[in-house]
């Protein structure tokens, strides 16, 4: 669609009005402005620069709110595919000026312009959903690692191992005392009936004594470390001069 050229001639005519002596002084400088903006736009127009063209008659029109403009800036408009502001502007000319003799092909232009609005509409896609940050997670706090002083089965064991040795040191001994008092009332019995008695009495005695001192050591000990283990402050220590415990209160 071609610019109004009235547009001309109606700036020319808001000259006139503005140059009467009631008027002249506050808008010559107005008028002249609007002018030199609208045949600045009109040249950028023809020049196809059409952006520039539209900040013209914007200015034309923001300085004397001549109608005509209003055309002028829907036709840019429509040029620069802003369907939805030539569509405006399009309604604002036609308000203003309802008995124009280009109506009828305005209003053609509106109803193609309505459609493709509303095309855009429906064709533009749907603004991204937002997505709220997942809160970070609070750091889990390991549990304090539990500290038992149950010592288990260890010291029982111990105490059943000493409890057998001072058992079999025991028996030892007694079958050694028993040797001994064979031999001892073996008068008038050929020896070698209490032989055998006599050279079992220093090996079963022997034996004897050190499973009767092991089997103690292993009870003390497995006491001690039941004791030990169940309170602070305990100490156990096997030595060969035996076993030592002690606890601090």
């Amino acid at each position: 669609m071609r610019l109004l050229a009235r547009s001309a001639a109606a700036l020319a005519l808001l000259g006139c009005l503005f140059a009467s002596p009631v008027r002249a002084q506050e808008s010559d400088v107005a008028h002249e402005e609007a002018a030199s903006a609208f045949h600045a736009g009109q040249a950028a127009y023809e020049a196809g620069r059409f952006p520039e063209a539209l900040t013209y008659f914007e200015r034309a029109y923001e300085l004397t709110h001549e109608p005509d403009l209003l055309y002028n800036i829907a036709t840019v408009q429509d040029r620069l595919r802003r369907d939805a502001d030539a569509l405006a502007s399009y309604r604002a000319y036609l308000e203003a000026v309802p008995d124009t003799e280009a109506r009828a092909n305005i209003e053609a232009r509106i109803q193609v312009l309505e459609a493709a609005v509303a095309a855009s509409q429906q064709a533009a896609p749907l603004p991204d959903p937002v997505v709220e940050p997942e809160p970070e997670p609070e750091p889990e706090v390991e549990p304090a690692p539990v500290v038992s002083n149950d010592p288990g089965v260890g010291p029982w064991v111990l105490v059943g191992v000493g409890a057998a040795a001072v058992i079999g040191g025991g028996v030892l001994l007694g079958i050694t005392a028993a040797d001994v008092s064979t031999v001892e009332n073996a008068s008038g019995v050929p020896w070698s009936e209490v032989e055998g008695a006599y050279d079992r009495v220093p090996i079963l005695s022997t034996a004897g004594f050190v499973a009767l001192g092991v089997g103690v050591a292993l009870v003390g000990a497995g006491v001690g470390w039941f004791v030990a283990a169940s309170g602070e402050g305990s100490e156990v220590a096997i030595g060969p001069g035996g076993i030592r415990w002690t606890h601090a209160f």
